[in-house]
């Protein structure tokens, strides 16, 4: 059964305690992919009503280097190329999932993607993440390690809607 990974802090993509992040929760499944599912909100807008593509990067080598540290690799990105597909609307529900392909020496390759609402691929990831443990001496690995709940993914969850101050005109 999937089970929530410990939050990151001050993380763009997924820590509590940045004002501005995304809020990203994410799981680790029993094959090692790690998994969420949220909306992208106007402040993560680039064309009209769509997400910016920044922001579809970040969320990937945020999965991508998540994947990673849940096995115990504490690994910096060193390369990520990333495919745009499909635009990704705002306030859509996605879901995000990441896993490791390999490792070779301190080299950890990993793919992620991004699914639109019914299951299209909207953005993919290819990410080179190369450990680095001494620069993480003072955060334990097991920060990106899977808390003891057991927990249904949220996927019936409600996700933010469109503010109505931002609605189309009709």
């Amino acid at each position: 059964m999937p089970r929530r990974l410990a939050e990151h802090g001050v993380c763009l993509v997924c820590g509590s305690e940045n004002p501005h992040g995304f809020g990203l929760t994410w799981y680790l499944d029993d094959e090692g992919r790690v998994l969420a599912r949220f909306a992208f909100q106007q402040a993560q807008q680039g064309p009209p009503g769509h997400v910016h593509g920044g922001a579809l990067a970040a969320v990937l080598d945020e999965a991508m280097g998540a994947a990673a540290w849940a096995a115990g690799y504490p690994v910096l990105a060193a390369e990520i190329r990333v495919r745009y597909i499909k635009p990704v609307p705002l306030y859509r529900p996605v879901t995000v999932e990441a896993r490791i392909l390999r490792v070779e020496a301190r080299k950890v390759y990993t793919e992620g993607r991004i699914l639109l609402e019914e299951g299209t691929e909207a953005t993919t990831a290819q990410g080179l993440f190369i450990q680095a443990p001494h620069l993480f001496k003072n955060q334990p690995i097991k920060r990106w390690q899977p808390l003891d709940e057991n927990i249904p993914l949220p996927w019936n969850q409600t996700l933010p809607s469109k503010p109505a101050s931002s609605q189309e005109r009709t």
